[in-house]
C-alpha cells in the first residue's frame, strides 16, 4: 500500500496521535488508534555516532540513488575521521559486499545488523536516512534525525524542516551545523507511549475493537 494511501483495514494502530491524524487523511475509511511503540524508549546510550540507515533501492529509491548514498556514507566518514559511523543495512536488502568494502576503506564506519534497532539508537547522536520510519523513531531515543532524500517521492511532515536536505552541499551544511551546535537541533518525539504503558493501550484498542 504504497504512501500508506487507501488502506483496505478497518482499524490501525499506531505510534501516537500525530501518525493516526496524518494516516488518516489518506485512508479516511480506517480507524486510527494511537497506542505507542511495543517496546521501552529511552534516551539513555553514548548517543556518538553518525549512523546510517540504508533502504533498499525501491519503490522511491533506486540503485543510483542508492549508490550516492553509499557515497554519502564515505565522504562523512572521511569528512569526520576522528567520529564513530555506523551503517545499518536494510533488512529487506542485502547489500554486504559494498558496505563491507566501505568498512575496511575507512576504519572509522562499523556495520550494525543487531536485531534490535533500538541498541542502535542508543549509539547514536545523528541518524541519517532517505525517507526511513527511523527519522521519526530515532528522535524519541534522543538523536538527532537527518533526512538526506534526493528523490521526490516521499515527505515527512513531522520532520522539521530544517532537518531536511536533497543533496550532499545541504546535507554537509546542516552535518556541520549540527556538529558545531550540539544541542541546538532536535526534532519532537510524537512516540507518546512505550512498553508497559504501550501494552495496556494495545489490550484496551483490541478490546474496544472486537
Amino acid at each position: 500500500h504504497a504512501g500508506f494511501r487507501q488502506l483496505p483495514y478497518s482499524h490501525f494502530l499506531t505510534w501516537g496521535e500525530a501518525f493516526s491524524v496524518l494516516l488518516g487523511e489518506a485512508s479516511p475509511l480506517t480507524g486510527f488508534h494511537a497506542i505507542g511503540r511495543l517496546e521501552p524508549v529511552d534516551s539513555q546510550g553514548s548517543h556518538d555516532a553518525i549512523t546510517f540507515f540504508m533502504q533498499a533501492p525501491v519503490f522511491v529509491s533506486s540503485e543510483e540513488y542508492h549508490a550516492r548514498f553509499l557515497k554519502l556514507v564515505e565522504a562523512t566518514a572521511q569528512r569526520y575521521p576522528s567520529r564513530r559511523i555506523i551503517v545499518r543495512p536494510h533488512p529487506e536488502y542485502d547489500d554486504t559486499a559494498r558496505t563491507s568494502a566501505a568498512a575496511a576503506t575507512h576504519r572509522n564506519i562499523t556495520v550494525d545488523t543487531a536485531p534490535l534497532t533500538a541498541n542502535t539508537y542508543r549509539m547514536t547522536y545523528i541518524a541519517v536516512s532517505m525517507f526511513s520510519s527511523c527519522l521519526v523513531e530515532s528522535a524519541a531515543f534522543g538523536c538527532v534525525p537527518l533526512m538526506f532524500n534526493p528523490t521526490s517521492g516521499f515527505e515527512y511532515p513531522l520532520l522539521p524542516e530544517e532537518l531536511k536536505t536533497r543533496d550532499e552541499e545541504s546535507f554537509f551544511d546542516r552535518l556541520d551545523d549540527i556538529m558545531q551546535h550540539p544541542g541546538g537541533r532536535c526534532a519532537t518525539g510524537h512516540i507518546q507511549y512505550s512498553g508497559k504503558e504501550c501494552l495496556a493501550r494495545f489490550a484496551a484498542s483490541i478490546q474496544s475493537i472486537i
